[in-house]
C-alpha cells in the first residue's frame, strides 16, 4: 500500500467486489520515507496535524485511515506498545473530511511518483 503501486486501488476494488479482505504489508514503512518520491504520506504536515487533532501518532492515524478503506493492515512489530497502539487505531473517530484530507496527501504522493518516472 504505497504510491508507486497506486495504493493498490484496482486490486482493492476487485477484492471488495469479490468479497475478499485486502491485507497490506509494509503500510507504515513504505509511506514514511523522506528520500523516496511519493513515500512521505505518513510524515506529511497534513497527517501530522490530524494525528495531533486526534491525540494519536501519525502511524496510528494512518492505520485508522487504511482500515477505513476496508484494508486490513498487517502489523510486523515486535514492540508491545506499538502493537497496543495499532490495535486501538480502530477507535479513532476519523471524519470523512479528515479522510478526504489524507486522500489528497496520497494523490500528491502518486503525482510525485509519476513525475519521477517521467
Amino acid at each position: 500500500f504505497y504510491a508507486k503501486t497506486g495504493f493498490e486501488r484496482e486490486m482493492r476494488t476487485w477484492c471488495t467486489a469479490s468479497g475478499v479482505h485486502f491485507q497490506s504489508f509494509w503500510t507504515l514503512t513504505a509511506n514514511s520515507k523522506r528520500c523516496r518520491p511519493g513515500a512521505g504520506a505518513l510524515i506529511s504536515e497534513e497527517v501530522t496535524k490530524l494525528a495531533e487533532k486526534y491525540g494519536v501518532t501519525p502511524q496510528v492515524l494512518f492505520f485508522r485511515y487504511v482500515m477505513g478503506l476496508g484494508v486490513v493492515p498487517l502489523n510486523g512489530t515486535c514492540n508491545e506498545r506499538h502493537m497496543d497502539e495499532d490495535i486501538r487505531a480502530r477507535m479513532v473517530p476519523l471524519t470523512q473530511e479528515d479522510g478526504a484530507t489524507i486522500d489528497g496527501v496520497l494523490a500528491h504522493c502518486e503525482n510525485e511518483v509519476s513525475v519521477e518516472s517521467s
